[in-house]
């Protein structure tokens, strides 16, 4: 998914992309663009603030069951309640070679496919 992060100033990734932050309904400063994986190709040590919520432990080739759940929680802030009546979500799928894309606008060309399923 799409997913903005929150700013961390001493994130080399996020120093960056600063002229492209902004921020969001409640103050905090954001970084849009982010790549935020649901299942990973391998699993994920918390190396990175980003990733400390995956837990999931699945291979790169790995062929996983369509009745198979794979859950993330995400939230959205607005500074209008009505606009939070109705949301959509792209979901992206990524096939390139890096093993935990972080950002969208990285490996980009070919590598993710979009809209895998959109709701």
């Amino acid at each position: 998914m799409d997913a903005d992060s929150e700013y961390i100033a001493m994130d080399p990734e996020h120093r960056k992309r600063q002229h492209t932050v902004y921020r969001d309904p409640e103050g905090a400063k954001r970084v849009p663009n982010g790549f935020a994986m649901v299942l990973p190709k391998v699993s994920v040590g918390h190396s990175s603030p980003r990733r400390q919520n995956l837990t999931a432990l699945i291979f790169k080739n790995t062929q996983v069951s369509e009745t198979q759940e794979f859950r993330r929680s995400f939230s959205q802030s607005a500074s209008n309640g009505a606009s939070l009546k109705s949301l959509g979500v792209e979901i992206f799928s990524y096939r390139g070679n890096k093993v935990n894309p972080e950002w969208m606008d990285v490996d980009n060309s070919q590598s993710l496919i979009k809209p895998l399923f959109e709701y």
